[in-house]
């Protein structure tokens, strides 16, 4: 069964942009595909409490890099990270809702990534090779809402560090076909807001048939 495993990372809930369209993609796929596991991640639900990675748990990391065995508090944290990264492993296909906050993601996102980014989980350093990933899923969707206006070409596009920076870890885990839907310029206007939100439900509405 496919697994498609949706990363929701604004606490805005219904008034978050960023969750609507990716909601409005969730709708159209799993009406074209009715057999699709949905694993629904809500990185602000109490639920959903990640471990602090620090102490014993980032000494497990290196002490995995390393290939030196753990010790009985380092296995105990590196089970713990295993459990979050190898959800993520496990997904077929992945939706990321990430808004923009102050040119970069949410903390919560942040605190995620540095959680699932594991070695021998979901990537593989190689000398030769460098970084191969290890993810199953080979696409990927970003939805991202921002209150200014960072397309390609305008004034602010270098302050944008969402994308690239979404599209490099993506490539690092082994996800390469990386489709990314903005909604820009939420804190200019009404007006521009709402056309700014149907185009990108369009465009994920046309996506959900082709991921």
């Amino acid at each position: 069964m496919t697994t498609l495993l949706y990363i929701e990372s604004s606490p805005r809930q219904q008034r978050s942009h960023s969750t609507a369209v990716a909601r409005a993609f969730l709708d159209a796929y799993l009406a074209r595909h009715p057999g699709v596991e949905l694993d629904t991640w809500d990185l602000w639900s109490p639920d959903a409490a990640l471990p602090e990675f620090e102490g014993a748990a980032l000494s497990a990391k290196f002490a995995a890099r390393s290939g030196v065995p753990h010790t009985p508090e380092e296995a105990a944290a590196w089970a713990e990270v295993s459990r979050h990264a190898l959800r993520l492993q496990r997904a077929d296909l992945l939706l990321l809702s990430v808004p923009l906050w102050n040119f970069g993601v949410p903390y919560k996102f942040k605190h995620w990534l540095d959680v699932v980014t594991q070695p021998g989980l979901t990537f593989r350093p190689d000398p030769q090779k460098g970084m191969q990933g290890l993810l199953k899923a080979r696409k990927a969707l970003v939805v991202s809402a921002r209150g200014g206006i960072y397309t390609p070409g305008s004034p602010t596009a270098a302050w944008d560090f969402v994308t690239p920076y979404l599209q490099h870890w993506l490539g690092m885990m082994g996800v390469q076909d990386v489709a990314v839907v903005s909604i820009e310029g939420t804190s200019i206007s009404e007006a521009m807001t709402q056309a700014a939100r149907a185009q990108a439900v369009a465009e994920v509405q046309a996506l959900a048939g082709a991921l």
